[in-house]
């Protein structure tokens, strides 16, 4: 299952670090410390340095990219695991990774941007995605409700 999916976990890990290169170009135009956290009604909590910002946060993106895929491919039972899911699993943080971190930069460099609906937006999207397709999913260990009784039995695990 590994080598069928290598090409796009390789395209993907490259676009969870391509918010790298827009930090990098927008390098000059933004100040040492950034607003890297938001409170509900848009207002920073919590901010890191420039360096943090623009390199840190997408490598810690890839390489939880990275650790997402090797432990979707190490399921032992990743062949009830169909191809939509899978496709779903790898691309959710590179998304997730560009618009955030273009979120971040924008603001950075002084572009209104209401964090509240972005992220809103993405929680959101992710909750159809994953709605639809949970009830199409079988018995496995990385994907629905993995408490004992419904990896013991296929009648629970179709009912939850």
């Amino acid at each position: 299952m590994w080598k069928k999916y290598k090409t796009t976990l390789i395209l993907t890990t490259l676009i969870s670090l391509f918010p790298m290169v827009i930090g990098l170009l927008l390098w000059n135009r933004m100040p040492d410390t950034i607003a890297t956290h938001f409170g509900t009604n848009n207002v920073p909590n919590g901010w890191s340095s420039k360096t943090m910002a623009v390199i840190g946060i997408p490598l810690f993106l890839a390489a939880l990219q990275i650790f997402t895929a090797v432990l979707t491919f190490s399921d032992p039972k990743r062949q009830n695991i169909g191809p939509k899911m899978i496709r779903l699993v790898l691309w959710i943080i590179p998304v997730t990774s560009l618009i955030v971190c273009c979120s971040i930069y924008a603001n950075a460099v002084g572009i209104a941007v209401d964090i509240g609906f972005v992220s809103n937006g993405i929680v959101g999207l992710l909750f159809i995605l994953i709605g639809n397709y949970m009830p199409k999913c079988k018995q496995n260990y990385t994907t629905g409700i993995k408490v004992p009784w419904t990896l013991h039995s296929q009648e629970n695990w179709n009912r939850t």
